[in-house]
C-alpha cells in the first residue's frame, strides 16, 4: 500500500515596515508578504522591511482609490485573500492587536474566525487567519521582544514627507509610546501637536 504524501502546511504572513509585523516576521516561520495596493507609505514600509533584514515577496495590486481614512475598509480580509489565491496558504498571519481600531471587525478574533470560515468554504479546504498578538497591546509586544533596539528600524506612519515619518500622525505617535514605554528612545521627533498629546497618554496607555 502507498503511503499518502502530506501535504506541506503553507503559512504566510503580511507585513509592512512596522513594528508589528516586523516582530511576526521574526517569530512566526512563513513567508513574508508584501501587499502594494497604491498605499501611500508603501516604499516607505519597502525600505524599512529591506533595512531591516526582512526576506520578503512582493504582490503589486491596481491602487485602490484615494480616501481620506488612514484605515481602509476590508484591507484585512483583502490581503489574508491575496495571500489565499497567490500562495495557496493554508495559515494566514496578521500582526493585530488588543488595542487596535475597535471599529475594524477584520482586526478582531471574532473577525479572524468570520475570515476563516468564509476563506474555507470559498476554497473548499480549511484556511485559518489569526493574530498570535491579538491579546497584547503594542507596548506589551515590544516589552516580550528581545532585540528592541532594532525597532528603531521600523516605520509606522501616514503621512511621511519626503520618505521620512511626519512626527504628526497617530502612527507615529503610538510608535513613540511602544518604544519609550519600553526604554527604547524613538528616532521621530514628535509636532509639538503631537507631543502634547504623547504627553499626556503615555502614562496612561495600555
Amino acid at each position: 500500500m502507498k503511503r499518502s504524501k502530506t501535504k506541506k502546511i503553507i503559512n504566510v504572513k503580511l507585513v509592512s515596515g512596522g513594528i508589528d509585523s516586523y516582530i511576526l516576521s521574526q517569530e512566526v516561520e512563513g513567508i513574508n508578504l508584501f501587499v502594494d495596493f497604491g498605499q501611500k507609505y508603501a516604499s516607505e514600509e519597502l525600505n524599512a522591511l529591506k533595512k531591516l533584514g526582512v526576506d520578503f515577496e512582493v504582490v503589486t495590486l491596481p491602487p485602490i482609490p484615494p480616501t481620506d481614512d488612514i484605515f481602509i475598509p476590508s484591507r484585512n480580509l483583502m490581503l489574508a485573500t491575496i495571500a489565499v489565491i497567490y500562495y495557496n496558504a493554508d495559515n494566514v498571519f496578521l500582526a493585530c492587536l488588543k488595542d487596535g481600531d475597535p471599529t475594524m471587525l477584520d482586526s478582531k478574533k471574532e473577525g479572524f474566525e468570520e475570515m476563516s470560515r468564509i476563506l474555507s468554504n470559498f476554497s473548499n479546504r480549511e484556511i485559518k487567519v489569526s493574530s498570535p498578538y491579538i491579546d497584547l497591546t503594542k507596548v506589551e509586544l515590544v516589552g516580550k521582544f528581545g532585540k528592541k533596539e532594532k525597532l528603531k528600524d521600523t516605520f509606522s506612519c501616514f503621512f511621511p514627507v519626503d520618505g521620512k515619518p511626519c512626527g504628526d500622525c497617530k502612527g507615529c505617535l503610538i510608535r513613540n509610546i511602544a518604544l519609550e514605554k519600553n526604554g527604547v528612545k524613538s528616532n521621530v521627533k514628535l509636532s509639538e501637536r503631537m507631543t502634547k498629546e504623547f504627553n499626556e497618554k503615555i502614562d496612561n496607555y495600555k
